[in-house]
């Protein structure tokens, strides 16, 4: 049986990189913070945006993101979400990891 690799791709060098790796046996995870480094990636790629909750409720030119707790914040707000994301990774080839 073939090992499985997930490419978790993070922030916008992280998604660019791992969009640039080819490896056989893998998948890849995308999560970011801005949706236009999604355009052109890998279309068999998951892709997570990460967005505040609170967007709408403040001027939009706050610049939230550029505040590295804050990013803490939100990433901490997708926990759950990102952990699926990860375990169906393997789930989808019958391969249940850490069963």
């Amino acid at each position: 049986m073939a090992n499985k690799i997930l490419i978790i791709g993070v922030g916008s060098a992280g998604v660019i990189a791992a969009d640039k790796m080819n490896l056989p046996n893998s998948k890849k995870l995308f999560v970011d913070s801005d949706c236009s480094k999604f355009n052109g990636l890998e279309p068999d790629g998951e892709k997570l945006l990460l967005q505040c909750k609170d967007f709408g409720e403040c001027s939009g030119f706050c610049h939230c993101y550029h505040r590295p707790e804050f990013c803490k914040k939100v990433a901490h707000e997708y926990e759950n979400q990102i952990r699926e994301l990860i375990k169906n990774a393997f789930e989808d080839e019958g391969n249940n990891i850490g069963d």
